[in-house]
């Protein structure tokens, strides 16, 4: 069976953080946390006094960019010790993580597809749909495209923009046997102390006539790991 790793990045919310690797590290091959340039709640501190597992790997961006997720998965896929990766946001929790992992190592998979899980979100009236930015790719679809566009640091936007330069290149299909559960509300909306005081309202009309070009002919060979980042386990 294939080896999976599971990468996600943390910005000022430790209980999340916590509850994250918890839920997950038993089940993967690997664990990896990017943390954003934390500074009320470095990663360090967070997990100084918890169990760490043997799995678990640590890269942090050495200052706060403002919104810099899309440049840490960067990050995750370059440094992955495995070919498939599950990128997801630390507040989410598979929910059923062994049964999940079991089957995405067992089935079948196209390298060239980006593979969404279903979704249920906190509120249980709302019901449930294809994840968005939670998602199981292969390095080689990854980079296909180039990875994420590290221009828009700062900017809460980018995944949909990434995804339809992915499109060029391969297909999306849902797994409907892997459901994930949202434990918030978008932090930009619930929860102000995990916004960063240096993100942007919106990007540039320099950077997004740059962006708008990548959509109709991506570029593999775009500008990657465009900050200052180190291991710190």
């Amino acid at each position: 069976m294939r080896s999976i790793t599971l990468g996600t990045t943390y910005y000022e919310n430790p209980d999340n953080l916590i509850e994250f690797i918890k839920n997950h590290s038993d089940v993967v091959d690997h664990l990896i946390v990017v943390d954003d340039g934390s500074e009320i709640y470095p990663i360090e501190s967070v997990l100084k006094d918890t169990n760490i597992p043997d799995n678990l790997i640590v890269y942090k961006v050495k200052k706060d960019y403002g919104f810099n997720s899309h440049g840490c998965r960067n990050l995750i896929m370059h440094e992955s010790l495995t070919d498939w990766v599950i990128l997801m946001d630390c507040d989410r929790v598979m929910n059923d993580p062994s049964s999940m992992i079991q089957s995405i190592k067992s089935r079948d998979l196209k390298k060239n597809c980006r593979y969404r899980f279903v979704v249920h979100l906190s509120d249980p009236g709302i019901g449930t749909h294809p994840s968005v930015n939670d998602y199981l790719i292969h390095r080689d679809h990854f980079f296909s495209a180039g990875g994420y566009d590290e221009e828009l640091q700062g900017v809460r936007t980018g995944d949909r923009q990434f995804f339809r330069q992915l499109l060029h290149f391969g297909i999306e299909r849902v797994l409907h046997d892997c459901d994930i559960c949202f434990t918030r509300g978008p932090s930009v909306r619930s929860d102000r102390s995990v916004v960063s005081d240096k993100d942007h309202r919106s990007e540039s009309p320099e950077v997004n006539e740059i962006i708008k070009k990548r959509e109709r002919n991506p570029d593999p060979n775009k500008p990657k790991l465009m900050f200052e980042w180190i291991q710190v386990l």
